[in-house]
C-alpha cells in the first residue's frame, strides 16, 4: 500500500492506494569474470565469477548458480575454476534460479587456442575474494584457505610474499614458494550485529617479472543485504501498517 501526503503550508491531506501485491520477478545474473571474448591457451586455468541480483532474495545463493558450456555442465556457485575447456569457442552460460523457482541466464564466449607453448611462471590465486560471516555475539575466529600456485610453465619457481594491514585478520605465512595453501583467520571478537569490516590481501610474486594479486577480504556480523545494482527510489513518508516502532 502506498500513501500520498500533500501539504500547502497550512493544511495537510493524504490518500492511500488500495492494497496490491508485487509479482515475483526472475533474477538478474551477470558474469563478472572473465570478460566476453577472452582468449586462453588449452589447459590454462580459467576462473569464473558471477552473481545474480534478485528482487525476492536480494541475491541468489551459490546453490542457485550453475555454469555450463555447449557441451554440458561445468559446475555451480559464484566462483568456479576450470582447466579443461575444449579448444575452440566456448559459449559459457550462467543460469540463476531464485527461491520462487524463477530463472534467467546470461552468456559470454571464451576462446581456447591450441598453442601449447605455455606462458612463463604466472601467479594464480584462488579464490579471488574471501567473505566471512558470523552470527552476532560470536567470538571464536573463523578461517578460510587461499591457494597460491603457478598457472604458467612448470619450470621456474615463483617466490611469493603476502601483505595485509587489518588487525582482525591474521595469515598463516608471510612468504613462501608455490604451490602453497595460505590460511586466513578472521577474529570477530568485540564486533556488533551489522558490523562489516573489509581489507585487501595482496600476494606479490617475484621472478623474471613482478606480479601482484589483490584479494578482497570481508568480515560481516549478522545478515548483510546489498542493494540491487539497478537504480531505485524510496519516497517518504514510508507508511507501514501492522508494524510496531521501537
Amino acid at each position: 500500500m502506498l500513501r500520498v501526503v500533500a501539504r500547502d503550508g497550512a493544511n495537510t491531506a493524504e490518500g492511500d492506494t488500495t492494497p496490491f501485491t508485487m509479482a515475483n520477478k526472475p533474477p538478474q545474473p551477470q558474469i563478472l569474470l572473465p570478460a566476453d571474448g577472452t582468449q586462453f591457451h588449452y589447459g590454462q586455468l580459467v576462473n569464473f565469477m558471477g552473481e545474480a541480483e534478485d528482487s525476492l532474495d536480494g541475491s541468489v545463493a551459490d546453490a542457485g548458480l550453475s555454469w555450463s558450456n555447449q557441451y554440458g555442465p561445468l559446475g555451480t556457485g559464484a566462483l568456479l575454476s576450470v582447466d579443461d575447456l575444449p579448444v575452440g569457442v566456448n559459449y559459457i552460460t550462467l543460469d540463476a534460479i531464485n527461491s520462487a523457482g524463477l530463472s534467467a541466464s546470461t552468456q559470454i564466449t571464451v576462446i581456447v587456442d591450441d598453442d601449447l607453448n605455455w606462458p612463463g611462471p604466472t601467479l594464480d590465486v584462488v579464490p579471488i575474494q574471501v567473505s566471512f560471516q558470523v552470527a552476532p555475539g560470536e567470538s571464536l575466529p573463523v578461517s578460510a584457505d587461499v591457494w597460491i600456485s603457478n598457472a604458467g610453465s612448470e619450470g621456474g619457481d615463483l617466490v611469493w610474499a603476502a601483505q595485509e594491514d587489518a588487525s582482525w585478520l591474521t595469515i598463516s605465512a608471510m612468504t613462501g614458494t608455490m604451490p602453497f595453501t595460505l590460511t586466513l583467520q578472521a577474529d570477530p571478537a568485540g564486533l556488533s550485529a551489522g558490523d562489516l569490516l573489509t581489507t585487501t590481501l595482496r600476494i606479490t610474486a617475484t621472478g623474471s617479472v613482478t606480479q601482484t594479486a589483490a584479494v578482497p577480504v570481508s568480515l560481516a556480523v549478522g545478515s548483510q543485504w546489498t542493494p540491487p545494482a539497478f537504480p531505485y527510489r524510496i519516497y517518504l513518508p514510508l507508511v507501514l501498517r501492522g508494524h510496531s516502532v521501537p
